[in-house]
């Protein structure tokens, strides 16, 4: 079973790798708002970022509810590996340019890693299924989403988070 998920990641990954963009403008990251929205230095003014394609575990609810399990570690790592880095963005012909809170949808790639993919693959994020919304990377999200469950990774950690199960 490892050996037939290990094949498809790899399969899958080398696919992606011809998404990626090679020679695209970088853009500093200068804030980590939670596990799926960054704020990026475009020229003189900044810009919210949305991860396209993953939900990670929210930190607060406008309705009062306690914080989503693994939400402070999703955002932490996030933080950690991209504040004061430059990455570059990447849009989605299926997902639109904005979402509804007028934040940009984008791929971000750290030195050519899809950031969005290791957020699924490590358990810090699912893959996005809401509101019918679809993106180019689905297929592959869901198949990472897999490989994080299946390996218990972050909040499919059920000692973690027993609710994600």
């Amino acid at each position: 079973m490892k050996k037939v998920i290990f094949g498809i990641i790899m399969s899958v990954g080398i696919a992606t790798i011809n998404i990626c963009p090679v020679l695209a403008t970088s853009y500093q990251v200068v804030k980590v708002v939670d596990g799926d929205t960054i704020i990026v230095q475009m020229g003189k003014k900044t810009e919210a970022v949305r991860l396209v394609g993953i939900d990670a575990p929210e930190l607060s609810s406008s309705y009062k509810t306690k914080k989503g399990c693994f939400a402070v570690q999703a955002r932490d790592s996030l933080n950690k590996k991209l504040v004061g880095k430059y990455v570059t963005l990447s849009g989605d012909r299926l997902s639109g340019d904005k979402d509804y809170y007028g934040r940009l949808l984008r791929y971000v790639y750290l030195n050519g890693e899809d950031v969005n993919r290791w957020l699924v693959l490590k358990g810090y994020a699912r893959q996005y299924k809401f509101w019918n919304n679809d993106y180019v990377k689905r297929p592959d999200y869901m198949l990472m989403e897999v490989v994080a469950k299946v390996s218990n990774q972050g909040l499919w950690n059920k000692r973690v988070c027993p609710m994600n199960r």
